[in-house]
């Protein structure tokens, strides 16, 4: 009763006593730029529960502001040659973990729109993850050193903060949020797809915890058009299990789903049949399953079920995909080391997320 009562109070705080959203967003930025002042560079080391991958961060000066941007491999291998493996070759090994992602998916993920919403949130997760993709394809001096995209990054969260009101105080989990949203944001510049559509956004929601000022959720709605042909999209990111290291506070799971998939691959020739390819596969793929346990008993017993786990995951991906065009993933984030520059002597380690 007593804990009704006080969500209640909680959640019904009047209007006089509410900030605005500007207000919270500014709290928010001087929380953030609190806890990074004394910080010049970190590394983060990213999981999908197989595949295990760093990723550098260090402060520069970019448009007058103090930013956080992620360093490509290749730019911080050569501050200490032959540190480890050629950086080509390093990014291509990482990008293996991704392999599930092939065609219409990876396609969809390394053009994916919104990085330039909501800062290094989201967009962090979708440079990290198209990285990975195309490693194995392209020269690595073709990596964008990804500047432009954390000084847009930067503007499009400032352009939601500026338009963005406040909905109320809502509850995620066992949080208190703020949930921000904002709408008319036609002009805010996205990451476009590469064959040739254009993606507008619509509008967006945040949920700040109301303690921490750090985002719980972040949901975006879009419009794809391509020849004249509109596909509305849905990008949905949760964000969980912060953790601590010093003033650096990062968010250990990031859970994304996007939805609309389905409607906008069906529009383009290439991505159905890469799509019907996909589909045989995952068909040819749980047949195989029936009769696994002879392949299954050559794999260690320490990794079998790691094995196992992510054969299902990837199923059940792909089960999603093609039912109803959503495409969900899950990466675990850890801080590795904080002002101690480029993980020149990180290595993968077998049985633990990093």
């Amino acid at each position: 009763m007593l804990r009704t009562l006080a969500l209640t109070a909680l959640l019904t705080v009047p209007v006089a006593a509410q900030q605005t959203a500007q207000q919270i967003m500014t709290t928010a930025l001087q929380k953030e730029a609190a806890r990074q002042a004394g910080i010049s560079n970190y590394v983060i080391i990213q999981s999908n529960g197989m595949m295990q991958a760093p990723a550098y961060y260090e402060k520069e000066n970019l448009d007058g502001q103090e930013l956080f941007r992620l360093v490509p491999i290749s730019e911080w291998q050569k501050r200490r040659p032959g540190a480890i493996q050629d950086p080509a070759a390093m990014a291509a090994g990482m990008a293996t973990g991704l392999d599930m992602m092939k065609g219409p998916m990876e396609r969809e993920m390394a053009s994916a729109p919104g990085g330039a919403l909501m800062g290094a949130y989201l967009s962090d997760m979708m440079t990290d993850m198209a990285t990975f993709s195309r490693a194995a394809a392209v020269a690595e001096d073709s990596i964008s050193d990804n500047r432009a995209e954390t000084i847009e990054a930067q503007r499009g969260r400032a352009l939601f903060g500026a338009r963005a009101t406040l909905v109320g105080r809502e509850m995620i989990d066992t949080f208190a949020v703020f949930h921000l949203r904002a709408t008319d944001l036609q002009d805010i510049p996205l990451q476009q797809p590469d064959d040739g559509g254009k993606v507008t956004m619509i509008d967006a929601s945040m949920w700040l915890d109301a303690t921490d000022y750090v985002p719980r959720r972040l949901l975006m709605h879009m419009d794809m058009e391509n020849d004249g042909r509109h596909v509305p999209l849905t990008l949905e990111l949760l964000l969980s299990d912060y953790q601590q290291q010093g003033s650096l506070l990062v968010a250990g799971r990031h859970a994304m789903r996007l939805s609309g998939l389905m409607e906008a691959m069906a529009a383009d020739s290439k991505d159905r049949k890469e799509l019907e390819k996909a589909r045989r596969e995952a068909e040819k793929l749980r047949a195989q399953m029936a009769n696994m346990d002879e392949q299954m008993a050559q794999v260690p017993a320490s990794m079998r079920g790691r094995v196992q786990a992510q054969v299902d995951k990837a199923l059940a991906q792909l089960e999603m995909l093609t039912n109803d065009g959503t495409f969900a993933t899950e990466m675990t984030y850890r801080i590795y080391s904080v002002d101690q520059g480029p993980p020149f002597d990180w290595m993968p380690m077998p049985g633990r997320d990093g």
